[in-house]
């Protein structure tokens, strides 16, 4: 739960991104503080490719950081190239500055992109080909 920075919202165009697809991201980030303060999101993803494995990378959110109004949200966006991949996942943390001088995070969310269930014949030449006691 939230104390400053509460990630409220997270939109995804198209919705159902497919490879090559240019997509958009919005992460709405909204102040449930009774002042204003300074927020930022950080964002990664990972994903799988068959044959490779999984890989990741960080979202480059704009704007970088913001001055959040109390009870307001301020919509972070990025765009990026769907990669070929089955699977992907995307990973948000909120961040609010302190009088420390220190950005301190608060809300984490994990968001689903892309879910593709992997075909049976991915494992129709599994075979264990030697066991051993250790």
């Amino acid at each position: 739960m939230a104390q400053y920075a509460d990630i409220d919202n997270v939109i995804l165009s198209p919705e159902e991104p497919q490879t090559g697809d240019q997509v958009t991201l919005y992460v709405d980030v909204r102040n449930i503080y009774s002042s204003v303060f300074s927020a930022k999101l950080i964002g990664t993803a990972s994903y799988y490719v068959p044959g490779i494995g999984i890989l990741t990378w960080v979202f480059s959110f704009e704007p970088s950081t913001v001055n959040i109004n109390p009870g307001l949200a301020c919509r972070f966006m990025d765009v990026f190239t769907m990669p070929y991949c089955t699977r992907m996942t995307a990973y948000f943390t909120s961040f609010w500055y302190g009088s420390d001088g220190q950005w301190h995070p608060d809300d984490a969310v994990e968001y689903p992109i892309k879910e593709e269930e992997i075909p049976d014949e991915e494992f129709s030449d599994f075979t264990i080909s030697a066991v051993s006691k250790v």
